[in-house]
């Protein structure tokens, strides 16, 4: 039943399927024990459209507008009490699906259509390979690649580089005490005058890659793989 809802459904890239296997285990021990006179048709519907909602599955339109018709109509009919057994036309319904699908008949048809596709791929396929290869020794082929949350690693880098160079420039701005320049007494201590611009710079420059370090952290590690 698992395999049968993610192929009839849509469902989403980050479909956790032991959650999706887990509740159709319970659906299936809370229905399929019932016996078919005294099954809840409209509750079994009702709690397979949930299951559905939950994992953000999406039917088809017409499944999805059979499943709610079914549900709506075994609803009304259970209030007015009326004596139609719906089990009974689904399993008519199915019953001749079958057949149908298994008819010799159609498969006859299936198996003329198949090779009929194959006999078309077989024939086009030489001529459009021949084709690429000739756009390929033309120099015409072009291959787009497009990197995803690049972005963010792009600005860090660059902004990286940015607070690195600074750094530098500051440094050396201390280091020939490029003015103005500013004396600093602390109690006992005298340190000597230091450039004032060079002192801003690297406490900003050193700020920036600390918050680059925060940030990376935050994201992961550099050593392991990251979704970011």
């Amino acid at each position: 039943l698992t395999r049968l809802i993610r192929r009839v459904g849509e469902a989403p890239p980050t479909l956790d399927e032991s959650a999706l296997s887990i509740d159709v285990a319970d659906f299936i021990s809370t229905y399929g024990q019932q016996s078919m006179d005294q099954f809840d048709l409209a509750g079994a519907l009702t709690a397979l459209n949930e299951l559905l909602h939950k994992h953000s599955i999406k039917l088809p339109n017409q499944s999805a507008l059979l499943l709610k018709m079914l549900i709506s109509l075994e609803g009304t009919l259970s209030e007015l009490g009326a004596s139609f057994d719906s089990l009974k036309v689904i399993r008519s319904l199915a019953h001749k699906t079958m057949l149908r699908r298994l008819s010799p008949q159609r498969r006859i048809r299936q198996a003329r259509r198949i090779y009929l596709e194959a006999e078309s791929f077989l024939e086009s396929a030489p001529d459009e390979l021949v084709s690429l290869m000739q756009m390929v020794r033309r120099g015409e082929t072009r291959f787009t690649l497009e990197h995803q949350r690049l972005g963010p690693s792009v600005n860090r880098l660059v902004l990286g580089v940015m607070a690195s160079a600074v750094f530098l420039g500051c440094s050396l701005m201390l280091a020939q005490r490029v003015p103005p320049l500013l004396a600093l007494n602390l109690y006992l201590v005298t340190i000597e005058p230091i450039s004032l611009f060079g002192l801003l710079g690297v406490t900003g420059s050193m700020a920036v890659m600390l918050w680059l370090l925060l940030a990376i952290g935050r994201s992961g590690h550099l050593t392991r793989q990251n979704d970011d």
